[in-house]
This record gives C-alpha cells, sequence and structure tokens, in this order.
C-alpha cells in the first residue's frame, strides 16, 4: 500500500548493516523452471481467476509434390487450406478453479509445466515486484513408424517443434502474462488415389494468456 511500517523498516536496516540479505534472484536453470511451474500452481490455486486467451497459428508450405512435380496453383490452395482456421479471442472467468461449465484451471495451466532436463536456456530478471522467465526447450525431433502412422493415411511422418515460453510473474509469484510460442517443421509423404503426395511445411503457433485476479 506504499506505507512501510515497523517490520519493513527492521528487514529494511538489517540488510543495509549485512544482517539480511535480499531475496536472491533465480539464476540458475532449476530455480529458474521452479519458479516458472510454481507460478502457474500459484495462478491455479486462487478463488477467482480471469484469463484472457488469444491463438494464432500460421502455415508455410515449403513444398508440395505430386508423383515429384511441383503444381504452384496446388501448392497455394494446400497452404491457403491450412491457415483457413480461425481462432477467436476466449476470456474463461474461473471461481474456485472452475468456469460455469465445468472447466477446470488446473486442467489448463498443470500441462504447461515443464521439466528442467527438457530447458536448454533459462533466464529470469526483475520486472516490477515479480519476474519477466524466459526459456528456451531443446528441439524435439520424433519419425514416425509405420505402426504409428496405420491408418492414418501416411506413409512417413517427420516432425521437428521448438517451444519458447515468455512468463511474467506478480510480487505473489503469480502470472500476469504467458506467451507459449510453438513453432517447427513437417515433412511428410502420402498416397492418395494413386497419386505419391510429398510434403514440406513449417509451422508457427503462439498462444497469449492474460492473467487478472
Amino acid at each position: 500500500d506504499g506505507v512501510i511500517n515497523s517490520s519493513d523498516a527492521l528487514v529494511i536496516l538489517k540488510i543495509s548493516v549485512g544482517m539480511e540479505e535480499e531475496d536472491p534472484k533465480p539464476s540458475d536453470k532449476e530455480d529458474i523452471v521452479a519458479l516458472y511451474n510454481t507460478s502457474l500452481i500459484n495462478s491455479a490455486e486462487q478463488s477467482k481467476l480471469v484469463l484472457d486467451i488469444s491463438t494464432d497459428v500460421s502455415v508455410k508450405v515449403n513444398k508440395f509434390l505430386l508423383d515429384g512435380k511441383e503444381d504452384k496453383e496446388l501448392t497455394k490452395i494446400f497452404e491457403d487450406s491450412l491457415n483457413e482456421t480461425e481462432y477467436e479471442d476466449l476470456k474463461l472467468t474461473f471461481v474456485n478453479g472452475e468456469t460455469e461449465d465445468g472447466r477446470k484451471v488446473k486442467d489448463l495451466l498443470s500441462g504447461m509445466a515443464i521439466s528442467a532436463d527438457d530447458v536448454e536456456t533459462a533466464t529470469a530478471v526483475q520486472h516490477g515486484d515479480g519476474y519477466k522467465v524466459t526459456l528456451k526447450l531443446y528441439p524435439v525431433s520424433e519419425t514416425y513408424s509405420e505402426d504409428d502412422l496405420a491408418g492414418s493415411g501416411y506413409e512417413s511422418y517427420k516432425e521437428n517443434v521448438n517451444i519458447e515460453i515468455l512468463a511474467v510473474t506478480d510480487g505473489q509469484g503469480r502470472l500476469m502474462l504467458l506467451d507459449y510460442y510453438t513453432y517447427g517443421n513437417v515433412k511428410a509423404t502420402a498416397t492418395e488415389e494413386g497419386v505419391k503426395v510429398t510434403m514440406d511445411f513449417d509451422m508457427e503457433e503462439r498462444e497469449v494468456m492474460s492473467f487478472a485476479y
């Protein structure tokens, strides 16, 4: 509230004479990831939470071949079809962890928790009373087997996925902003009505959440 009380003054005095240290800024990867994961938990435990969510997805086709030949018109049609979905902004109000229609905030946020083992780089800088946390996960590459693809229509499918996270917390360790950015590449082949289709495209998805309590 902007007023320094006697206990605040005592803490300041102890810091100034070296009797007590300020809370250290998290610096190693494990501590920064713990700060991020804890902010998810703290946000989910609030009695009321209003989430504003915006989602943007874009796809760029690098290659679209039919029996090894490129058709620029069909390539454009294919790219447009991958980009035709429009995502509306979403506002969700959680009271005691649930919306009126039964959605649970823990189900939404728990899926965004990460392991320090999966993180390539992590930084945390002071931002107001809280922190601005940036996390970059190790790229993940996966080639699906024939068994994985059975019934899918694909003969081969390989994807490379990268994830970068920006999180801003407040002085109570709760999230104020979460920017979850996923990008990567897909290479795949399939046969449609006797025609061999070869695809190579880049994908980007950004989900931004604003938190109010």
